[in-house]
């Protein structure tokens, strides 16, 4: 699962905040297994707390998911009818990242002046 939120990962676009929840809610699980030498030494209580761990996780990771398909649904500029367009997560991320990096190399080169100005 920590893999999986390096560069190339399934979860590589994960945000540093949830990235820290991530990695605090895996210590939490790991310490409360290591404790009773796994999920037959829980008491009931216990094993609540590691469900309620794991879900948690779980809602990270899904939001966070490269492969999450998200669907909108509008219309282009210039144009009145409505379409629906899907792309996932890390198509976005991806797209946000280029567009990003042309903005700022839009913006660091030098301004000329055109005639009559």
């Amino acid at each position: 699962m920590r893999d999986g939120m390096q560069p190339g990962g399934t979860y590589q676009f994960i945000r540093d905040a949830d990235k820290n929840r991530v990695e605090q809610r895996l210590d939490d699980m790991h310490r409360l297994l290591q404790q009773h030498g796994g999920v037959g030494g829980l008491s009931a209580e216990d094993k609540v707390t590691l469900l309620n761990e794991q879900e948690g996780l779980n809602a990270l990771l899904l939001q966070n998911d490269s492969n999450r398909l998200i669907c909108e649904r509008g219309a282009h500029t210039g144009s009145r009818i409505h379409v629906t367009t899907c792309q996932t997560y890390g198509e976005m991320m991806e797209r946000q990242a280029r567009d990003q990096h042309s903005l700022d190399t839009l913006q660091r080169q030098p301004q000329t002046q055109r005639d009559g100005q």
